[in-house]
This record gives structure tokens, C-alpha cells and sequence, in this order.
């Protein structure tokens, strides 16, 4: 009896043990991942001097910022635990103690310094981080664990703008000419291969807890949706933006996830009267308010939807509802070609003109520019279509001789007011607004209301500030808002993962799912 006993004693020590070999060796599969991203990065942090939302993706998972996002473009605490504005000038922020980078090296206040200071001090003009800090003067050492950024005037969104500023190890920034990323995020690169993948290892001394469940990552680069969702049917991808017309009846476990994505597509306008783009020596008949709102009601953008894609949305304004500032008072121009031919007659235009539209074909499909050129075509509007590069397409918009262009712009600070510091605000080299107004869009009004919101620090104040100076500029039609896009994310079921608005994927976000 007592021989049997020992014998099913040692059977059920044998079943328990190998149940945990099996367990383990599920969970080590699970602690691998394959994610795709959509093109290479322009570098790493802090030796790329400009930034796309891919290279941001990579980065931010290499190095913290003082604070972050989270999925909904709420700020975090990150690096910086805390902060204060002892005056409207002033940010204080303490720091975390007990972090360390990758390679060791302790992180403190001159980290933060040198970092901010590094991207301040560079005059290169492909510097685009620095546009970011165009508001901060200096940062002063308070102690190890204690900074004050100081700005030139009020800056409500400081923080915002503070969540793409990585901050790097001053110790091996300064003695190391290699090129290689050191920072206090959850990951350490391993590898990267141009125009392949990447390749990341978790960081075991990282300082939040607990630790990210995926130890190893790899972002592969897979250019185009049909290939992401082949690739991740045929299970060498476990999350990836997938197009899902691509999607079939298949075996794996999967979930769909979508989220709207905060990029607005757009058409915008040269508002100069006295301009000559289109060969007119009197006035440009785009000067005039009623031939812009005759154009924006001859575009019938629910059909143009119903034609080509089922993932957009029609949007009524510059940015989308999850973005601060949104005024959801304002409402799209309804489609009213009859309207529209009457709003030309009454300018001066019912024989028409002609006019030159350029877009960028890396951005906008040919079919699409068309339909809105024979769209327009019906106001006695004919338009000559000019297709470049997207560079060559940024490189003509900054000529600021543009009659009539198609573009997006992304809200990647989460908050409306760069809508107006960019887009929508008079030029002003002096005071560093409308860089990108190509038309010279101007508005005193919407300018007064602007600058109201820039220095606002109350935040239930700036938004009325702002929903009131889009209001303005829709009436204006300062341009015409097309659409904005859903975004779907293929997720295998072994793990658990909520899409972001920013469209960041932040492994240690990355939870273990449903297991086989």
C-alpha cells in the first residue's frame, strides 16, 4: 500500500512539473512579440534632429520624457513625478529619484539640462525639436532631483510639447562619440537593420513596477496594409494596422481594434486679394469668402466616402473631437451644388476661372484628386492638377505660392492651439506664428482669440478661447475639411493591448491575452 502510494505520489509530481515546463514554455513564447510598422525611422534620439510619428514610436520606447500621454491624450507623470508654476513663467518639476539608464548611469536634474539645453543650443535648421521649446528661455538647476524650465511668456501647453523631449544621459552623451541609444525606458535596442526591423530587449532595472510582461520585441518594417494584414493572417505579426477588405475567413485568433485617428485631411487656399498665382491681374477670385464656401459645397464628401473608402469619416473642422478645443457647435457645410453655382454668380464668377491644385500622390491617391476636380468643374471652376512628391510638395507649399492645395495635418500636441500657432494665425516671423498658413489666412479677430488661448493657463478658459477662434475661421472657410480616418489594429489574442489616438505602440502597455 505504501509502495503504491509513492508511486501515484511521484505520477502527480511528475504531472505538475511538466504542466510547469509547459506553462513556462507557453509564457516564453508570449514574452516575444512581432509588431509592424509602416516605414525605416529617421534615426535615434538625440542624434535625429527631425521626427515622424514612426521614429517617435521607436524612441519613446527607448527613452522616458518628464511627462506622457496616455492613450487618450491625458498628461502623466513620467520622469517628473510632480510640478508647480510658482509664476505663469515658471515650471517646477521633481523629479524621480532611484532611476537609472540602460547602461547604469544614475539619472538627475543635469540630465534634464543637458537634454533641453542640447536641443535649444543647435541652430541647425533642420532642427525641428527645437519648435517644440520655442517658448522655453532657460533651465535652472534646483538640486540632484529638482528643475525649473522657465519660458519666455506664458505657455499653457508646455507640458504637451514636453512629451516628444526624451531625455538623454549627460555622462555618456558627453564621453561617447558612438551613436548608440541609452536610455531609461523599458527597452534596450539590440538591433537595427535599415528598411528591415528592429529588434528590443526589456530593461531589468527599469523604474516603473511592474515590469513590462514582453521581454523581447521586434517591429518589423512592412510598407504597405495589404502586406501587414498577409503577414499577420499567415501569424508571423501579432499586431499590426491591418485594411480589413484584406481579411478572409482563417483559423487564427484574432481581435479588431479601431480608433479615430487625429489626422484631418484638408483643402486650403492662397486668401491673398492682390495675388497673382492664377494670372489674375485685378483680384484672386479665392479671396472672396462666397467662392470658397461655393467650392466647399460643391464637394459632395458622403459620396466621395461611398466611392472610396468606408474607413473615413466627414469632419466639419480642423481637428477631430478628442483633441482640446473641439467645438462641437460647429457643423459641416451641407453639399448644395445649386447653392454653390448661386455663391459664384454672386461673386463674379459665373463664367468661371481657372485655378492650379497641387497634392502630393504619397499622401492622396490620383482617383481622389480627380473626383474633387470634376466635382469642382460644376461651379464653372476648372482646375489643373499638379502631382509631386511629398517633399517636393512641402518643399513648394513653404513658397507660399500655392492657389489651392490638398493636405493633412496631424495634432500630435493633443491640443488645438497649434491649429491656430501654425494654420490659422496671421504670419509673424517675430512672433513665431502661421509658419505653415501658406495662403496668408488672416482674421484680427481670430488672432485676438488666438493669442488669448496661447497665454491662457485656465484651462476652461483657453478652450472657450479656442472653440470660439475656429468657429471664426470655419465661417471664414479657411479651409475645407474632408475627412479624417479610422484606424484598425490586427491583435493576436495571446496578448491584450488598447490602441492609442496618437498611434504610438508603447510595449510595456503590451499585456499577456488569452493564452493557448
Amino acid at each position: 500500500m505504501k509502495k503504491y502510494f509513492v508511486i501515484i505520489l511521484s505520477f502527480l509530481l511528475i504531472l505538475e512539473f511538466s504542466g510547469c515546463i509547459e506553462n513556462s514554455s507557453i509564457d516564453d513564447k508570449l514574452k516575444s512579440i512581432s509588431i509592424a510598422i509602416n516605414q525605416d525611422i529617421i534615426g535615434f534620439y538625440p542624434w535625429v534632429k527631425s521626427y515622424e510619428i514612426f521614429t517617435l514610436l521607436i524612441n519613446r520606447n527607448i527613452y522616458n520624457s518628464l511627462v506622457e500621454f496616455d492613450e487618450i491624450y491625458k498628461i502623466n507623470p513620467s520622469l517628473a513625478k510632480s510640478w508647480s508654476n510658482p509664476d505663469n513663467l515658471t515650471w517646477r518639476f521633481s523629479l524621480r529619484e532611484n532611476v537609472t539608464f540602460d547602461n547604469g548611469y544614475r539619472f538627475n536634474s543635469s540630465d534634464v539640462k543637458y537634454s533641453i539645453d542640447l536641443i535649444l543650443k543647435n541652430e541647425s535648421k533642420d532642427n525641428q525639436l527645437k519648435e517644440l521649446l520655442k517658448l522655453v528661455e532657460e533651465v535652472n538647476i534646483i538640486d540632484n532631483y529638482t528643475i525649473d524650465i522657465k519660458t519666455i511668456k506664458t505657455c499653457p501647453i508646455l507640458l504637451n510639447l514636453l512629451t516628444d523631449i526624451f531625455i538623454v544621459s549627460k555622462k555618456y552623451q558627453v564621453e561617447t562619440d558612438y551613436e548608440w541609444p541609452i536610455g531609461t525606458g523599458a527597452y534596450k535596442l539590440v538591433e537595427h537593420v535599415a528598411n528591415q526591423y528592429i529588434n528590443f530587449e526589456s530593461y531589468d532595472n527599469y523604474w516603473k513596477k511592474p515590469l513590462p510582461d514582453i521581454k523581447n520585441a521586434t517591429f518589423k518594417i512592412i510598407n504597405s496594409y495589404k502586406n501587414c494584414t498577409k503577414a499577420f493572417i499567415d501569424q508571423e505579426l501579432d499586431i499590426t494596422k491591418i485594411n480589413q477588405k484584406y481579411l478572409d475567413n482563417n483559423s487564427i485568433e484574432y481581435s479588431i481594434k479601431t480608433i479615430e485617428n487625429p489626422t484631418v485631411a484638408y483643402i486650403s487656399f492662397d486668401f491673398r486679394e492682390n495675388s497673382s498665382i492664377n494670372g489674375y491681374n485685378e483680384k484672386n477670385p479665392l479671396s472672396d469668402v462666397r467662392v470658397r464656401k461655393a467650392i466647399y459645397q460643391a464637394i459632395n464628401i458622403e459620396e466621395m466616402i461611398g466611392n472610396y473608402s468606408e474607413t473615413w469619416s466627414p469632419c466639419s473642422q480642423f481637428i477631430i473631437p478628442s483633441i482640446f478645443g473641439y467645438n462641437p457647435e460647429i457643423k459641416r457645410v451641407s453639399y448644395d451644388l445649386e447653392n454653390a453655382q448661386q455663391l459664384i454668380k454672386d461673386a463674379g464668377y459665373k463664367d468661371g476661372f481657372e485655378l492650379i491644385f497641387y497634392y502630393s500622390y504619397d499622401v492622396f491617391s490620383e482617383d481622389i484628386i480627380e473626383y474633387v476636380k470634376k466635382q469642382i468643374s460644376r461651379i464653372n471652376i476648372n482646375m489643373t492638377i499638379k502631382s509631386l512628391s511629398y517633399e517636393d510638395f512641402l518643399s513648394k507649399l513653404m513658397t507660399n505660392n500655392c492657389s489651392v492645395y490638398a493636405n493633412c495635418w496631424t495634432t500630435g500636441t493633443g491640443d488645438g492651439g497649434e491649429i491656430y500657432d501654425y494654420l490659422i494665425g496671421t504670419n509673424n516671423e517675430e512672433k513665431d506664428i502661421g509658419l505653415f498658413n501658406i495662403g496668408h489666412y488672416s482674421n484680427p479677430e481670430v488672432d485676438r482669440l488666438g493669442e488669448n488661448a496661447s497665454v491662457c493657463m485656465n484651462a476652461y478658459e483657453r478652450k472657450i478661447f479656442l472653440k470660439e477662434c475656429f468657429r471664426l475661421a470655419m465661417e471664414d472657410v479657411a479651409w475645407i475639411p474632408l475627412f479624417t480616418w479610422k484606424i484598425s489594429y490586427g491583435i493576436s489574442n495571446h496578448y491584450d493591448w488598447k490602441p492609442r489616438f496618437d498611434q504610438q505602440i508603447i510595449l510595456e502597455d503590451i499585456k499577456f491575452g488569452i493564452k493557448i
